[in-house]
């Protein structure tokens, strides 16, 4: 049995049914994001993908992403973390992007817009 350091982080996700807000850990910011926005999910054997209101992703690569993935499609996922150890099982989160559209991209859509 090994002991815990009580301010250890070694959780690379945390869940609580039916949570309202998705939080990233990053190395500098967290930032939260409504699962009232989400929108669609995909899964491949090391990464996550999550999209929410079509312009915003969240990219999760690891090794054993299935209890993620779980958690996501129950909107249970409440905050995610990187962690090479983790006391959640086998899964390793290994990176964390936040993926926006650049601005080229949404001005292209602007332009698409018939007038009134």
């Amino acid at each position: 049995m090994r002991i815990k350091d009580e301010f250890e982080i070694r959780e690379c996700f945390e869940t609580e049914p039916g949570c309202p807000t998705l939080t990233i850990v990053q190395q500098v910011k967290e930032t939260m994001i409504p699962w009232n926005r989400f929108s669609v999910g995909e899964f491949a054997r090391d990464k996550v993908l999550l999209h929410f209101s079509g312009k915003l992703v969240v990219s999760i690569r690891g090794s054993n992403l299935e209890e993620v993935w779980r958690a996501a499609q129950m909107n249970d996922l409440r905050l995610i973390r990187v962690s090479q150890e983790s006391d959640n099982g086998r899964c390793r989160i290994l990176a964390l992007v936040i993926e926006e559209p650049k601005e080229e991209e949404e001005e292209v859509c602007d332009e698409d817009e018939i007038p009134f």
